[in-house]
């Protein structure tokens, strides 16, 4: 199974607190947080105040550029609190890539690895109200050449069977999953997606990872906008299918507004190859809370409590 969540640099601690200190005196003395590391950064909470993310890989350098480039525009137009970078790091002789600090959003992650359907049904509206807002910005209000298109056919649901089909293959053989078949019947079901269609604003990686709450449930920001492009509106709505089970969609769809049959389906197909991405990645690296969340999610996409 090729991991692509391993990191080509990892930092640390001691790392992250001699870049801060030495490219932002204004810092000094970082008081430096582990918050954890996804497939593209590694991510610290600095002086209570900041969030820094490094790139643990080559690929995440650019996503990291786009976030400085775009996130200030936007961040002002969303319903929904989002990080706005604050400091740009440059390269140095102890790290090559550049990095971000950006403002602190209070709130707990959102994986609980428990179906509330109570606490689902509450977040649906805002996630719906935010989407519908930042998909509704026209792409042409960013700069040109501020943000990039989807060159990487996150739709392309073929061309990602193989590598999901190893990752479950992965998944069944550590006894996660006893099942891959209902799955791969989803992937198998995805429609090509349309030559021509009204292109959107994509968060681009939009999963429950990437949500926080408030203590009372409600949303409290939406984080990690590296994939940030302009591309299908398909990408950000298969939340929607990892968060809630089949019968309560509508509650997301009657604040998003109408979209069609073929749309909807390819959200469901991104959301399975999304989730399974996530459970092969939280198993190997021992996050119990995502990998029961990714479980969750793919027990709503097949309609079955376990696989």
């Amino acid at each position: 199974m090729n991991k692509a969540w391993a990191a080509e640099i990892a930092v640390d601690g001691a790392l992250a607190k001699a870049l801060i200190e030495d490219q932002f005196r204004r810092l000094l003395p970082a008081i430096v947080e582990p918050l954890g590391a996804g497939w593209d950064n590694s991510v610290f909470r600095v002086n209570g105040q900041f969030v820094f993310r490094f790139p643990r890989r080559a690929v995440a350098v650019e996503l990291i550029q786009t976030e400085l480039r775009c996130l200030p525009l936007l961040g002002p137009r969303l319903p929904v609190p989002i990080p706005i970078p604050v400091y740009a790091g440059q390269p140095s002789p102890s790290y090559p890539w550049p990095f971000a600090g950006y403002s602190y959003l209070s709130g707990r992650g959102f994986p609980r690895g428990e179906i509330d359907l109570a606490e689902r049904r509450r977040l649906a509206p805002a996630i719906a109200e935010f989407l519908r807002a930042l998909h509704a910005i026209p792409p042409t209000d960013l700069p040109a050449g501020a943000i990039p298109f989807d060159t990487i056919a996150r739709l392309d649901i073929r061309s990602r069977r193989e590598a999901t089909e190893s990752r479950l293959t992965f998944l069944q053989t550590a006894g996660v999953i006893s099942r891959k078949e209902p799955i791969l019947s989803i992937l198998d079901s995805a429609p090509e997606p349309p030559a021509a269609h009204s292109p959107v604003i994509a968060h681009g990686d939009l999963h429950v990872g990437q949500l926080l709450v408030t203590e009372q449930g409600g949303l409290a920001g939406i984080i990690d906008w590296g994939d940030l492009h302009v591309g299908h509106a398909a990408v950000d709505l298969a939340i929607a299918h990892q968060l809630l089970p089949a019968a309560w969609q509508d509650t997301f769809l009657s604040d998003y507004g109408p979209v069609d049959a073929t749309t909807w389906l390819l959200s469901k197909t991104r959301a399975a190859l999304t989730a399974v991405a996530l459970l092969a990645s939280a198993v190997d690296s021992g996050d119990e809370l995502l990998a029961a969340e990714a479980k969750i999610a793919l027990s709503f996409m097949t309609d079955q409590r376990t696989l």
